[in-house]
């Protein structure tokens, strides 16, 4: 069976204030887009299209999807899923739609709102939750799981304003059906747009079977319309993920100002101190240490020290038993093992072998001002401090850098580099 999931993400989202497209907006380093399309494809949706328009090209060169599809104008839900008959109106299936700013929904919540829709043979299910606070949110009127009705805060009476079991604007279609009658929607309402939850009515006046599947995971669906809801966010999903890593027996000293994204996995026995963010596809190994540092989409290996405040980024890797100090930055570089870089180092696009010793203000100058150039420091290598390396360059192994050296050609295995003026002392020139 078909499964394909359209991705509402074409809005500006004006309350969160900034320039940025809302679907785009970071959460503990990921986008809002991100999570719901990892979601999705977790519970067996492998067709994603998201609907872009408000800065389209910033979502599509950014999120990995099968396709994209543009609405323009914007005019609201329904009309942004009519942009997709063309290309699913002749599929069979089931198709999801979703907002693309849900980012705390889980794929578990979507699989069991697949099996319930499909356990009943229904045209429309219709994800629901009972809020405490239902305020602005439009109500669901059920039968034994049948939608009688659905009715918005400002239509509702007194009575149905009691009512707190709401939509979520997440819902599975029979996909025929739902591209047989899409383009029945109106736009007889305030805005002038078309809603894709007058669906409901559309196919209860066709006599299909409509339903709505309740989640009990309330924190699953906090809409995050501005920055308090987003920081409210943030704390919630940072302690599920620091819980997580915690069960599974990494020490996080100070678990609220310790900031881990959801695709980072930490071996047993690593110890995390806090100030510390870990963001992006990260792996760190068993029994490392990190101190107040920032990673970013890296491979660390196992009993690595890192820290405080080193900068680790752009598919890094960095092997065992290593020493990354105090204000070391490394970027797309690959250290083996104990490699020490104890403190005010730039390592970027480097091969560093085993054994080698990075002293204190080295530098790899890969920049030519217009491309970058690749360093390879060989295994057993001693780099003397204050040293700048003009890429591209190779150091041999067993070889010496002296300090205060700026190498510009390669160095052979087992010798000594100097490139430095001699020193002139003028005695007695302060008197002058």
């Amino acid at each position: 069976m078909s499964l394909t999931a359209l991705i509402l993400a074409a809005g500006k989202g004006t309350r969160m204030n900034d320039d940025l497209p809302k679907v785009m907006t970071p959460l503990l380093g990921k986008p809002f887009l991100g999570y719901v399309i990892d979601a999705c494809r977790k519970a067996g949706f492998h067709s994603l299209y998201p609907i872009v328009g408000y800065k389209k090209e910033l979502i599509t060169s950014k999120i990995d999807a099968t396709g994209f599809i543009t609405q323009e104008p914007l005019l609201g839900t329904g009309h942004a899923v009519q942009q997709a008959t063309s290309l699913l109106k002749d599929k069979s299936g089931t198709t999801l739609i979703i907002a693309g700013d849900q980012p705390l929904i889980s794929a578990q919540t979507i699989q069991e709102l697949l099996n319930h829709h499909q356990a009943n043979h229904n045209a429309l299910t219709l994800l629901t939750v009972d809020n405490p606070n239902p305020f602005g949110y439009g109500r669901v009127i059920t039968e034994n799981h049948r939608i009688l009705k659905m009715v918005e805060e400002w239509d509702a009476s007194d009575q149905e304003r009691l009512i707190t079991e709401v939509n979520l604007s997440v819902y599975l279609f029979d996909n025929q059906k739902l591209f047989q009658h899409i383009h029945e929607l109106n736009n007889d309402n305030t805005k002038q747009e078309f809603y894709i939850n007058d669906m409901v009515a559309i196919f209860n006046h066709h006599g299909y079977r409509v339903e709505a599947y309740k989640t009990e995971r309330f924190e699953e669906t906090i809409g995050i319309n501005d920055k308090v809801a987003l920081a409210e966010a943030t704390k919630t999903l940072q302690q599920l993920v620091n819980y997580k890593h915690m069960v599974n027996g990494v020490t996080i000293i100070d678990s609220q100002h310790t900031y881990i994204g959801t695709d980072v996995e930490i071996g047993k026995g690593t110890t995390i101190y806090p100030n510390t963010v870990i963001e992006g596809y990260t792996s760190i190994g068993q029994y490392t240490t990190i101190e107040s540092s920032y990673i970013r989409d890296s491979q660390i290996g196992d009993y690595v020290q890192i820290g405080p405040f080193a900068h680790i980024r752009n598919q890094s890797i960095i092997g065992d038993y290593n020493r990354i100090g105090n204000f070391v930055e490394i970027k797309k570089s690959t250290l083996g093992n104990k490699v020490k870089a104890a403190h005010l180092s730039y390592i970027g696009d480097a091969e560093i072998g085993h054994r080698t010793n990075i002293g204190c203000g080295v530098i790899t100058v890969n920049y030519d001002g217009k491309d970058k150039q690749k360093t390879v420091i060989e295994e057993n290598a001693f780099i003397g401090s204050n040293v700048n390396l003009i890429a591209p360059i190779t150091i041999g192994k067993n070889s010496v850098v002296a300090a205060g050296s700026t190498i510009d050609e390669d160095v052979p295995e087992n010798s000594l580099a100097i490139a430095r003026a001699y020193q002139t002392t003028k005695k007695g020139y302060y008197k002058k």
